[in-house]
């Protein structure tokens, strides 16, 4: 079979109790098939919900104006834990194998969180070597909820409702989450099922069609293994991302450019700023829809030139921070800033700016002057709705980072707060973002991940300071 110049894969992990997230994912199912394959483009994907089955799609060709159609799975397969690695190996491996493109696109769908510092419902977090036990799952028959119908050629997104935080992917039958590193685990393998299919191919794009998984600490596990990263500072609607849109420009772009380079016209790129001005389109004219979506690049060189100039701001942030005159003007500039998530995802470039101008440091000022300098070159492109200057959104640049608000204030209250506490002391330093040891173990992308992050936020924790000079204060 002859590789297209493209393939999207989609990974649906709807899994969940939520119905309103199951049906999104059909929803961008039927977005997906509405536009179809073409002779530029394969299109596939997988749908994970609950009961005993999943399904595989390849979307066929759907001429412009054609009638709408039912669209049936070209493969049932046993509903297996979408929080594995392994189901997205293999889901990938079939697609690349019966789907191929010369460039793929592979976007995971499903509950978001950014961090791992609390797991939902009582969940594990996956790790390799865990074996599926299918629990509690409803018998429908293989057949059953397998045909999709369109049934409008008008597919409009849904209003966004409130979002629920989890980390990762979420499987709700299996008890277990997906958290970053093994995310990255899987994108590892998908790299590898590329390489050994051959043919100049490569895994272009990343996208992560979920909450707030537009973080520095996302990315950082992420580097290398893609060319560009696609994820959303924010939480996203229920509707996520616009896949008729998407695809619809994506094929006008192919065709226009028949003929010539394509490789070079529509590359990943692009393709990549396609997504974004698709997604936050789709949402300008909901005002009190709040969107950010952003394209990163994963390159290793992106990734290391970015944390390797965080490092002097966090060392003179950290000394800046002894002056408790100065530590007040890093938290005012921190709560000035876009904050995404109650757990304190705040926007980073938004962070630098308000530093350069507010904290007469000139350490500091350098510093962040560095950081802005890597981030215009780590943000490919981004953009967010609304368009309204006075909306404190209008301000993110891209790419958050944690900076949670019980460091300042002891008795801020959120949901799951008491884990994030734990997560800062003995999960968040093994982070590929924060790592502070060169582990001969790690992969060579990782080896000179080490931003300081961590060390800075523990130096902003004032209970800890109090602690420190006060011995038995409670923190």
């Amino acid at each position: 079979m002859a590789d297209k110049e493209w393939a999207l894969y989609v990974f649906f992990g709807a899994n969940v109790p939520e119905t309103a997230v199951r049906d999104a994912a059909v929803e961008n199912l039927l977005q997906m098939a509405r536009v179809g394959s073409s002779e530029h483009v394969a299109v596939a994907a997988q749908l994970h919900r609950p009961g005993r089955w999943a399904y595989r799609y390849a979307m066929p060709p759907r001429p412009p104006g054609s009638r709408p159609a039912v669209i049936t799975p070209v493969q049932v397969i046993p509903n297996e834990n979408s929080a594995s690695p392994k189901t997205i190996i293999e889901f990938f491996k079939w697609a690349a194998q019966h789907h191929p493109g010369k460039q793929t696109m592979l976007v995971v769908w499903g509950h978001g969180y950014g961090l791992n510092d609390y797991l939902p419902r009582g969940a594990r977090p996956h790790r390799s070597g865990h074996d599926f036990e299918q629990k509690n799952i409803d018998q429908h028959s293989a057949t059953e909820e397998s045909v999709l119908t369109i049934e409008s050629d008008k597919i409009a997104p849904t209003i966004a409702t409130s979002a629920t935080l989890f980390t990762g992917i979420l499987d709700d039958c299996a008890h277990e989450v997906l958290p970053n590193e093994q995310l990255a685990y899987a994108v590892q393998g998908c790299q590898h099922v590329i390489g050994q299919l051959g043919s100049g191919r490569t895994l272009a794009i990343l996208g992560l069609d979920a909450c707030l998984m537009g973080m520095a600490e996302v990315w950082s596990e992420l580097a290398g293994l893609a060319q560009i990263g696609i994820g959303s500072e924010a939480n996203e609607p229920d509707a996520s991302f616009p896949y008729d849109r998407f695809l619809a420009r994506l094929e006008l772009e192919l065709k226009l450019a028949s003929g010539k380079k394509l490789e070079q016209l529509v590359g990943p790129e692009q393709v990549a700023k396609m997504m974004v001005d698709a997604y936050v389109e789709s949402y300008a004219y909901q005002c009190n829809t709040f969107v950010t979506l952003s394209a990163c690049d994963l390159s290793g060189e992106g990734v290391k030139a970015l944390t390797k100039n965080l490092r002097p701001l966090t060392t003179a942030l950290i000394r800046a921070a002894e002056d408790p005159s100065a530590r007040r003007i890093i938290f005012r500039a921190r709560n000035d800033c876009p904050i995404f998530d109650p757990d304190g995802f705040i926007d980073l470039g938004r962070f630098c700016q308000i530093l350069q101008v507010t904290l007469d440091n000139e350490e500091v000022r350098c510093a962040c002057g560095e950081v802005l300098t890597a981030l215009d070159k780590f943000i490919r492109y981004a953009r967010y709705s609304p368009l309204d200057p006075t909306l404190r959104i209008s301000q993110s640049t891209g790419l958050s980072v944690w900076f949670p608000p019980w460091l300042e204030n002891a008795s801020a209250d959120y949901p799951e707060r008491d884990a994030a506490v734990t997560y800062l002391s003995y999960g968040y330093p093994l982070t590929a973002f924060a790592r502070e040891t060169q582990e001969p173990r790690l992969k060579e992308s990782h080896k000179q991940l080490k931003t300081g992050w961590g060390n800075f936020l523990l130096s902003m924790w004032g209970p800890r300071r109090c602690e420190e000079e006060q011995p038995g204060l409670l923190v």
